[in-house]
């Protein structure tokens, strides 16, 4: 949902990415802008359909880790009750804004969740039993 909101918001998104992180080149800025909501939709949408999960606990790690340190710096600059610049785009305005505090809260448990995830789930490219329609058909 954040990835989705963050493209149909995208104007906004990249207004607070290049606020939050100006010490990054512009290009890179750019980059992160298009880059960070679609990871996060292909990311989300693995973990719906139950598709390389444990591929994609690892690859959010580094995503969820960029949030925690925006949302920590905010939180470093006296911001506790901030409201989280566009964390979820355009989805905010159907659920309501979070604090620096309920953004960070969620990031942790993300983490949480990946790492449960890592070390529960079979191997890095497993699908689910739906997946293979082999199975499915009996054969």
């Amino acid at each position: 949902m954040a990835g989705i909101g963050k493209l149909v918001g995208h104007g906004e998104f990249f207004g607070a990415l290049e606020a939050e992180l100006m010490f990054l080149p512009e290009v890179l800025h750019v980059f992160l802008g298009w880059a960070v909501p679609l990871v996060e939709i292909i990311i989300g949408g693995s973990f719906i359909l139950g598709v390389y999960r444990k591929l994609m606990a690892a690859l959010s790690l580094p995503l969820v880790s960029g949030f925690i340190f925006v949302n920590a710096r905010l939180l470093s600059m006296g911001l506790v009750y901030f409201e989280c610049p566009h964390c979820y785009g355009e989805v905010e305005a159907l659920f309501g804004r979070l604090t620096v505090i309920q953004a960070l809260s969620i990031d942790i448990v993300m983490v949480l969740l990946a790492l449960v995830i890592l070390f529960t789930s079979r191997g890095w490219l497993a699908k689910p039993k739906w997946f293979e329609i082999e199975e499915l058909l009996g054969k």
